[in-house]
């Protein structure tokens, strides 16, 4: 098994998968790389693809500590120098995509091109002039299940993300998952990232950016992928009308082909 250590003492788990120029694809809160498994298939014959497990999931270290979009976006910049990679596109998936957008502002040096798929941010809580987020209450209510109905809670975050019901099976293999990123590592990173505010480091993406988002998205609403479009100056919008929070699934064909035009580009 392949790790990467990212810091002193905490170690990321990756595959290294196919050749070509390199597509990194970092997958969502409580998820594992996993959950790139159909996209590795499409991309894996002409890419060389790398899928960690971001700290605290997966088969990747679980310290203690920092779990902010920050230190995420620092950790896929120490994966990419380690594996020595360069002309990049990395995919980031709901909090994986806000680790990426943070990443694409902040730690550019070797991304080409940065694919934001139903991003969280850039601001998660409404307020401060920025109204297309949830509120107070609502991160109060989903840090208490996440403490106290951890698994009903993990389960009914899966089950909310598509607008058509997955197939039983492929929520049950998604929850579990799930369960296997620990709590003390969860809550902290669910209200790191939801009271993060990315807003100005958006001035500071300078390369090609693809946003892709499901219409229907209950996590993370299409206005705030549409307010990151209208702010990045390389950015390109496109909505998935009949997706909920996972278009790669939802309307795989579709998003296969949004994304292979944008990786020819690069």
């Amino acid at each position: 098994m392949a790790h990467v250590e990212v810091e002193p003492g905490v170690r990321l788990f990756y595959r290294d998968v196919g050749a070509g120029r390199p597509v990194v694809l970092v997958h969502g809160w409580t998820m594992s790389h996993q959950v790139w498994d159909t996209v590795v298939a499409h991309l894996a014959p002409g890419h060389r693809v790398i899928l960690p497990d971001l700290r605290g999931h997966g088969d990747s270290d679980k310290p203690v500590g920092d779990y902010s979009p920050a230190r995420h976006a620092a950790d896929l910049g120490a994966l990419c120098e380690r594996l020595d990679l360069s002309d990049v596109t990395l995919v980031g998936w709901s909090f994986g995509g806000m680790a990426a957008m943070q990443a694409a502002a902040t730690n550019a040096e070797r991304l080409a091109q940065a694919v934001l798929v139903n991003a969280a941010g850039p601001k998660y809580l409404a307020g401060q002039g920025f109204v297309h987020g949830h509120d107070e209450g609502m991160l109060a209510d989903w840090l208490r299940r996440e403490r106290d109905e951890l698994a009903p809670w993990r389960r009914f975050c899966m089950e909310s993300m598509p607008v058509k019901p997955y197939d039983e099976l492929f929520t049950d293999w998604l929850w579990q998952q799930s369960m296997r990123s620990p709590s003390w590592a969860m809550a902290p990173m669910l209200e790191a990232f939801a009271r993060a505010d990315l807003r100005d480091d958006l001035d500071a993406i300078a390369v090609p950016l693809l946003i892709l988002h499901g219409a229907h998205d209950a996590w993370c609403p299409a206005a705030a992928a549409r307010y990151v479009a209208d702010r990045v100056s390389q950015a390109e919008f496109v909505e998935f009308a009949d997706s909920g929070h996972s278009p790669q699934w939802e309307e795989r064909e579709k998003f296969a082909a949004v994304l292979d035009d944008f990786l020819a580009v690069a």
